[in-house]
C-alpha cells in the first residue's frame, strides 16, 4: 500500500459521543493581532475593531494609553522606529465563546537601533519579551476591548532602559497619537520641501487617491505665489471644488497637532476664515492602496480666481498628479525666509 484515503463524517461521529468541535478564533481578532504586532498602526488596525475600542495594561509605558487607536500607534513607533526590523511570534491562541474573549500569547523580538522621541538613545541591545492579549469581541464581530498582560520592566531591562526612561516613554508615545495628512505637492518624498519637514513627515502611511475628484492646477512654467515656500517651481494648488478635475494622487502621513502647526506655517494657514490665508486646511476622504478609506487633513488654495484665470488662458493645466519634474526649481531671488 502506498496511499490511503479515508472517507469519514467525523462531525457525525463526534456528536454521538458528545465531542464538540474546537471553537475557531474570530477572524477580526486574528487580523487585529497581526496588524498591530507588525507595526502597521491604526490605519490597518481600525478596520478590525470598533471606533472607540478601549485598551488597558498594568505596565508603566502603557499606563496612559486608554484606546486601541493609541496602542496601535505606540506599537508602530516601537516596531518600526525604535526597533526597525523587529519580529513577533504567535505561540498560541484560544477563544471562549461564553465570554466572547480571544486570547493570544506572543513573543516580541527586536533590537533598539532607532531614534524615537522621548526614548533613550539607541542602545543596540536586544529584547525577547513574552506577552498576552485578551481581546473582547463585540456582537458585530469586531474587537471592542483589549487588555495586555506584559512584564514591561523585564523587557526594558533587556535593552538597557531604566525606570526613569520608561516614565518618559509613556508620555512621549501617547503624544504620537494623532491624525492623518494627505499631501499632493512638494512635501511628498523626494520633493523639494520634504527634507526640511522630515520630522513632521516621519510616519509615512502609504500612497492614496482622493475619493472625490478635485481640480489640481499646475502652471506650465515655474511660478510660486506662496510667500512661505522658498522655491520658484511649478506650484501645485488644489481647489476646493468637489466633482471637478481628477481623482488626485498623493501620500498620507500620520501627524500630531504640533506637526500640523509646522505645516500650517509653510502653507500660510492662519486659522479658519482668516483673511491672510494662502491655503485653507480641512478634512477630506482619501483611499489607500489597500482599499481602506480614511479622513485626512488637506490644504486647498484660498483664492480661486487667479488659478481659474491661468487655466482659461492656457498657462496652467489641470492634472491628476504632481510629479517630481514639476517640482524642480531654484531658490526665489532674495529669499530670506517666510514672510
Amino acid at each position: 500500500v502506498d496511499r490511503i484515503t479515508k472517507v469519514w463524517h467525523s462531525a457525525w461521529a463526534a456528536a454521538q459521543v458528545g465531542w464538540t468541535p474546537p471553537t475557531s478564533i474570530p477572524a477580526d481578532a486574528q487580523h487585529l493581532f497581526h496588524a498591530c504586532e507588525s507595526g502597521r498602526g491604526w490605519h490597518a488596525v481600525r478596520q478590525y475593531c470598533t471606533h472607540d475600542a478601549s485598551f488597558e495594561a498594568q505596565a508603566e509605558p502603557l499606563k496612559d494609553i486608554k484606546t486601541v487607536h493609541g496602542y496601535a500607534e505606540w506599537m508602530r513607533d516601537i516596531a518600526c522606529v525604535a526597533m526597525p526590523g523587529s519580529q513577533y511570534e504567535l505561540n498560541s491562541q484560544a477563544f471562549d465563546p461564553q465570554s466572547n474573549v480571544a486570547i493570544f500569547f506572543g513573543t516580541f523580538r527586536g533590537t533598539h537601533s532607532g531614534h524615537l522621541e522621548g526614548f533613550p538613545a539607541p542602545t543596540h541591545k536586544s529584547m525577547e519579551s513574552h506577552y498576552v492579549y485578551s481581546m473582547h469581541v463585540a456582537p458585530c464581530g469586531k474587537v471592542d476591548r483589549i487588555t495586555k498582560v506584559w512584564h514591561s520592566a523585564w523587557a526594558a531591562a533587556q535593552v538597557g532602559w531604566t525606570a526613569p526612561a520608561l516614565e518618559v516613554s509613556h508620555h512621549a508615545t501617547t503624544a504620537h497619537v494623532g491624525e492623518f495628512y494627505f499631501t499632493y505637492g512638494s512635501l511628498k518624498r523626494g520633493f523639494p520641501n520634504h527634507d526640511k519637514h522630515e520630522e513632521e513627515l516621519s510616519r509615512f502611511v502609504g500612497m492614496a487617491t482622493t475619493v472625490e475628484p478635485y481640480p489640481l492646477i499646475v502652471p506650465k512654467e515655474p511660478s510660486c505665489t506662496n510667500p512661505n515656500c522658498p522655491y520658484l517651481h511649478r506650484q501645485p494648488t488644489l481647489m476646493d471644488k468637489v466633482g471637478l478635475g481628477y481623482y488626485v494622487k498623493g501620500e498620507v502621513y500620520a501627524v500630531k497637532a504640533d506637526d500640523l502647526k509646522a505645516l500650517d506655517v509653510l502653507e500660510g494657514y492662519h486659522g479658519k476664515n482668516h483673511s491672510d490665508n494662502v491655503y485653507i486646511r480641512r478634512h477630506i476622504t482619501v483611499r489607500l492602496e489597500s482599499g481602506e478609506e480614511i479622513s485626512a487633513h488637506c490644504y486647498f488654495i484660498s483664492d480661486h480666481a487667479e488659478k481659474w484665470s491661468q487655466l482659461r488662458e492656457g498657462t496652467a493645466e489641470c492634472l491628476p498628479e504632481y510629479t517630481s519634474d514639476m517640482a524642480v526649481g531654484e531658490l526665489k531671488p532674495g529669499w530670506s525666509g517666510p514672510a
